[in-house]
């Protein structure tokens, strides 16, 4: 298979920008277009957050589809274990060069472990709405050099729902 032209822009836009939000359509191939980016520009280190069913149902699957077998590999999907056991296996990924998927709610996880990543990707980012909710609180305090949101449905009830998202991509502060 391969890309559409709006996908191939989406891959070399993202090659420019270390803050990025996609609000492109549901369907459109957004979670497609970011593996192609990420497995073309193999950062160090990524993390995906994304909501459980995606996480566990799409990346992995998305890469097989599109024939990306390597980045298969490198990604580890770390969500469903307790908490002792998914902060050893998100630092011994973290440590083998391994890419990391998890959820939204093992977030704080991350968080509070002092990793720097080159790329973190926010799967679904209309769930950083609420600046002031924990979710949000510990997604703003994870270090990476590139920031990614992506959205199908950018629509909010008002400017504050936009305020969250952006400081969640790293536009404005979260204090």
């Amino acid at each position: 298979m391969k890309l559409y032209n709006y996908q191939k822009k989406i891959v070399e836009f993202c090659k420019k920008e270390p803050k990025a939000i996609l609000a492109v359509g549901m369907g459109l191939g957004k979670t497609a277009s970011l593996l192609h980016y990420i497995n073309e520009s193999k950062p160090k280190s990524c993390i995906i957050v994304a909501p459980k069913f995606v996480a566990n149902h799409v990346w992995k699957q998305e890469c097989i589809k599109w024939n990306l077998h390597e980045l298969h590999d490198k990604l580890v999907i770390c969500w469903h274990y307790n908490k002792k056991k998914r902060l050893e296996i998100i630092r011994e990924a973290y440590e083998s060069g391994k890419y990391l998927i998890v959820t939204r709610d093992n977030v704080g996880d991350i968080s509070d472990m002092n990793l720097e990543f080159d790329l973190l990707v926010m799967d679904e980012l209309t769930s950083y709405k609420n600046h002031e909710s924990g979710r949000s609180r510990s997604i703003y305090k994870i270090n990476a050099k590139q920031r990614i949101g992506l959205t199908g449905t950018f629509i909010t009830n008002s400017a504050i729902d936009i305020y969250g998202q952006l400081v969640a991509v790293g536009f404005g502060n979260s204090k």
